[in-house]
């Protein structure tokens, strides 16, 4: 039995999804957005998830069972590890089923907190998923085995706390570069390239290549993805028209907007919005996105 969310499927309906999210400790919230995990038996049902363009790294650890990674577009799969390093994406090129017995914790990283705390240039993670002990060693299997013996949520975060905590020690003040590369993900006001380089006293070159490493992506690709992004999170979480978030996102009109849904989603922004289940891991990537929603005004769904 597959259940394609194309179609108005709740998961609560059939009790067999829980999800459970948390934010960090507010000495990593510049870092990483928040801990997802999921918990399932599924049995013979498959559950269909989209995977739309985004900004920001994720680290998944599949504690039980694995999941089916298939390529959009074809039938060929893509090898689902243990513990995966997945980077920012800029197309949607796989999409997730999950099916039988499912228990995964998933870590989800600011735009550019993954290289904040690792020192790792992100640009490497572009659009590919990695074992996670190839990358970070054997810190990262320890830290599985150590999830895999918890027995509940909260004891989770708490050990996932106390990792990137102590991560944090070690890591790098943020350098102008830094700071000025934020505003493209942190301000609902486009900034442009160049007003962003001067404020970093960088070239447009050497801006290009700071974000790279940082964000693993050029400036401009994460303006557009932080865009899409936030437009995704306004149909999600507000009664807005899609004319209206196309304004409120500061694209030129609402055309250019349904351009950028057909890159970095394959769909249309109404038929992709209709695919996004509560439970997608979309709906926690943008914490600071989020945050500004709420600051926004903007009329919410409950309201």
């Amino acid at each position: 039995m597959v259940l394609d969310l194309l179609k108005a499927y709740d998961p609560s309906e059939f009790n067999v999804l829980r999800i459970q999210s948390a934010r960090p400790e507010q000495a990593l919230r510049p870092f990483v957005t928040s801990f997802v995990q999921k918990d399932a038996e599924l049995g013979s049902i498959e559950v269909l998830e989209p995977v739309v363009a985004r900004v920001g790294v994720t680290v998944e650890f599949k504690l039980a069972g694995q999941y089916q990674i298939r390529i959009c577009g074809s039938e060929s799969r893509i090898p689902s590890n243990r513990i995966s390093i997945v980077g920012p994406q800029t197309w949607r090129r796989v999409r997730k089923t999950l099916t039988g017995r499912i228990d995964s914790t998933t870590i989800l990283f600011e735009p550019l907190g993954f290289h904040a705390l690792f020192s790792m240039e992100t640009s490497q993670l572009a659009n590919i998923s990695t074992p996670g002990q190839a990358l970070l060693g054997n810190s990262m299997l320890e830290l599985y085995e150590r999830l895999g013996n918890l027995e509940t949520f909260p004891e989770r975060t708490a050990l996932l706390n106390q990792y990137l905590l102590s991560r944090l020690k070690g890591a790098n003040e943020f350098d102008p570069a830094h700071r000025a590369i934020m505003r493209l993900t942190l301000s609902a006001h486009p900034a442009t390239i160049g007003s962003v380089a001067l404020q970093s006293g960088l070239s447009v070159r050497q801006l290009e290549r700071k974000c790279l490493a940082y964000a693993g992506v050029t400036p401009k690709m994460l303006a557009r993805l932080t865009r899409f992004n936030r437009a995704i999170q306004m149909s999600r979480r507000t009664r807005l028209s899609w004319t209206e978030i196309a304004q409120e996102t500061y694209y030129h009109d609402q055309m250019h907007m349904i351009r950028d849904f057909h890159t970095f989603a394959g769909e249309a922004p109404t038929k992709i919005s209709r695919q996004i289940a509560p439970h997608h891991l979309i709906n926690f990537c943008e914490g600071q996105i989020s945050q500004e929603l709420e600051q926004s005004g903007a009329p919410s769904m409950s309201q």
